[in-house]
């Protein structure tokens, strides 16, 4: 008796332990510590829970199902390993400087680390997704109040738009479809209106989606036309007459100069790759030109690294085919990911959506470092997750 109730006492000190670790998982994500470059806070606490799932299954003899049940996990660690060597490559051909070498070097191990870590905290509870996003939250308010890198300026944007965006789905209940439609695609308008105008498009897309699912299969399709025009009527209005329009018109131009650097730079060496951070890169030189174009300022201020914003022209310009390949599967999964999402009921299906077509945006056009990082392995994670629910159905003959 004793012993059983020693168990149960320890049992529960672990869960209340968890669900600490996950909540301030999600509030770290806000914050980050100079550490081999800027390390999110997140990665600590998420790398506490994800040891003690791990010293819990070890002390159980029992490997965690949903990593042993399907190939996808597999894939994607062996896509991340196979990443971690082109890197190695790339930089020492290249000869790249120590810092950007481990920096290179620590941002692939910890996106594999920060994956085996989220797989095992997401494959135990959907709660935990929901405390992950409470904690995200309570992050953005506690960012805004110390505002350790002058989110004031911007407090929308950088501070309560994602969070928003992330509650309003997790308050309105997915039977209520066509009012969780409405919310969305509104707050995806004030979006665009605050400056946060991909987000504002990804809340119209998920809204739209959702609407589409509750239709009859007959009318989806026609559906799918009048929403596409809704949604693209939608961001016209919030455009026109606004200034968001030329407010973003340099940002866009930034962006555009960065995109076709890397493009040009992993055109120069397809196979092999520029190294970590693109130091020993001939274009180098052309980009700041360019850079200093846009900002009409000079070029020799400028801080020598670039970071481009897309993840998958990063990781293919840095490292290679090889190293891009993780990101070009990661890429086509999301696809399948948000068609499965669209076409399947489960908990939070709303949250995983936006999740999802968010990190389809990143991929694309959002830099792979820092926090970043972080929600790369949760989207990853959940593809895992709603693969392995996919099998059941098709074990149960749904």
């Amino acid at each position: 008796m004793t012993h059983s109730l020693h168990e149960k006492l320890r049992a529960s000190g672990e869960e209340t332990l968890l669900m600490l670790l996950t909540f301030l998982t999600g509030l770290g994500i806000w914050f980050t510590v100079p550490l081999v470059g800027s390390l999110p806070v997140a990665e600590a606490s998420l790398g506490m829970a994800g040891l003690l799932l791990l010293w819990k299954a070890i002390r159980q003899r029992h490997w965690p199902e949903l990593l042993s049940r399907t190939r996808l996990p597999r894939l994607f660690f062996a896509l991340v390993a196979v990443a971690l060597c082109a890197y190695v490559i790339s930089d020492l051909v290249n000869h790249t400087s120590t810092t950007d070498l481990l920096r290179g070097w620590a941002r692939i191990s910890l996106l594999g680390i920060d994956l085996l870590f989220m797989v095992l905290l997401l494959g135990r509870d959907w709660n935990h997704l929901r405390l992950l996003l409470f904690g995200f939250l309570a992050g953005a308010v506690l960012a805004v109040l110390l505002d350790p890198e002058g989110r004031h300026n911007d407090l929308w944007k950088f501070g309560f738009a994602y969070p928003v965006s992330f509650l309003l789905p997790i308050l309105i209940p997915e039977r209520r479809r066509h009012l969780l439609f409405l919310c969305l695609t509104g707050l995806g308008i004030v979006h665009i209106f605050l400056q946060a105008r991909s987000l504002g498009a990804i809340c119209i897309i998920t809204g739209c989606l959702l609407w589409l699912s509750a239709l009859p299969v007959r009318l989806q399709r026609l559906g799918f036309i009048a929403g596409l025009a809704l949604a693209s009527l939608g961001i016209a209005w919030a455009y026109q007459g606004s200034e968001v329009a030329e407010k973003s018109r340099g940002s866009t131009m930034e962006r555009s100069a960065m995109l076709s650097f890397a493009i040009e730079a992993f055109a120069d060496s397809p196979l092999i790759g520029n190294g970590s951070w693109f130091t020993k890169s001939t274009r180098m030189d052309k980009f700041w030109r360019q850079r200093a174009d846009v900002d009409h300022l000079s070029a020799a201020g400028e801080p020598e690294e670039v970071v481009i914003h897309s993840q998958l022209l990063t990781a293919l310009a840095e490292a290679g085919f090889p190293g891009g390949l993780f990101f070009l599967v990661f890429g086509s999964m999301l696809a399948w990911g948000i068609y499965f999402a669209y076409r399947t009921r489960f908990p939070l299906r709303a949250c995983v959506l936006l999740l999802l077509i968010n990190a389809l945006w990143d991929l694309l056009m959002s830099t792979f470092s820092g926090f970043e990082r972080v929600f790369i392995a949760l989207a990853a994670a959940l593809l895992i997750v709603l693969w392995d629910l996919r099998r059941l159905q098709l074990e149960n003959g749904a």
